[in-house]
């Protein structure tokens, strides 16, 4: 009877032993479940926080360059070369030393350009194009002197005709010794070389009195003849 009774109370335990390891992996599932939520809701937000940080950051550097775009064109626009007139240029450009550049261009038809516009050819000629007057036109006066309609220095005169100003730009910054000793320095405050594009502006079938035009021998009439001018010969 004693050993009955006691096989009844281990097959009990067992029972309750069993029952409470089943009962104690069901709890844990439920466990397991939430942490996986909770991981997939901190990669959720990890992946929210490092998209939003990637827009934020092409928003400040797309800012930041048109900024430096508008701030650079502002910076231009305001560098405007005024043209000075040629006595500046005479200073330097009528030694021996610099082949009397200034000399040279007066005895060119290019000095002469406005006062052309005042003889009875010129005034022939505009009345045919129905000008009223060819040294206040337009049409004449914008091949005729130097910066028609630009800005322009006390000394300007347009009656000088087509200066060294036209060829080599409006010398306001440049014109200087200390600048002008150092090419590279004056055209970056202002000088240019001439171009076959810069002289057809004016030397094309437009003008009235268009003559067919080389720039490569047009260029050798102009060229500038740096350094000390040759003593002239006589004759004998």
């Amino acid at each position: 009877m004693r050993k009955l009774t006691l096989i009844l109370v281990l097959i009990a335990v067992a029972s309750f032993l069993t029952f409470s390891l089943v009962c104690s992996q069901t709890e844990n599932k439920p466990g397991s479940a939430d942490t996986t939520k909770k991981d997939t809701i901190k990669t959720e937000t990890t992946t929210t926080e490092t998209t939003t940080g990637v827009t934020d950051t092409t928003k400040k550097v797309t800012t930041k360059q048109e900024t430096t775009v508008k701030d650079t064109t502002k910076a231009i626009t305001k560098v405007v070369n005024k043209y000075i007139g040629t006595a500046k240029c005479r200073m330097c450009h009528n030694s021996e030393l610099k082949g009397k550049i200034y000399d040279q261009w007066t005895a060119e038809g290019h000095a002469k350009a406005y006062q052309t516009l005042l003889n009875e050819q010129s005034k022939g000629i505009a009345k045919g194009m129905g000008i009223a007057d060819a040294s206040k036109s337009e049409k004449c006066l914008k091949c005729h002197i130097t910066g028609y309609q630009q800005a322009t220095g006390d000394k300007y005169s347009m009656e000088e005709g087509v200066t060294c100003e036209v060829c080599h730009g409006p010398g306001e910054n440049y014109w200087k010794a200390q600048i002008m000793k150092d090419k590279k320095l004056a055209m970056a405050n202002g000088l240019v070389e001439p171009t076959e594009g810069l002289c057809v502006k004016c030397h094309n079938k437009e003008s009235p009195t268009y003559k067919p035009f080389k720039y490569a021998d047009a260029i050798k009439l102009v060229q500038h003849k740096v350094g000390p001018v040759a003593p002239k010969t006589e004759k004998k």
